[in-house]
């Protein structure tokens, strides 16, 4: 009898504004898994997307009510929590469109903003973008 879990795919936007070296970064809803914890904005891949590019372009439309365009995969990342899902995390570089609004879904983020390159450790990432947030700051 195997004990491993079959991932769950979810796509994160890698949101960077390289002028101000900033990362849009959302703060989840105190009644979410990982409630009060930040993250790139994303979420689980649905059957009807086509890939992993156009699961992310509905999830940023979804949760923050913002239009864009998915770029290329900048890394993947498997991470199991201890009592949890195990999560396959695909982080993409993503583009906002020009002059795009963003109005956070209340039910999935309590606070949207854009963190500074060097306070990006120093903010409560769930344990998956902590991996990935490594990477950007060495």
């Amino acid at each position: 009898m195997s004990d491993t879990k079959t991932p769950i795919v979810v796509a994160c936007a890698v949101i960077h504004d390289s002028q101000k070296d900033m990362f849009l970064m959302g703060q989840r809803a105190n009644h979410k898994h990982n409630g009060g914890y930040w993250e790139f904005i994303g979420g689980k891949s649905d059957p009807e997307d086509k890939d992993i590019q156009a699961t992310i372009e509905r999830e940023i439309e979804e949760e923050i009510g913002a239009k864009g365009k998915a770029m290329e995969l900048v890394t993947r990342i498997v991470h199991s929590y201890i009592n949890g899902p195990t999560l396959e995390l695909h982080f993409i570089k993503f583009e906002l469109a020009k002059d795009t609004k963003i109005n956070p879904d209340p039910d999935v983020y309590q606070n949207v903003e854009w963190i500074k390159m060097e306070n990006l450790m120093k903010i409560n990432l769930s344990h998956g973008d902590h991996k990935f947030a490594q990477t950007l700051v060495k």
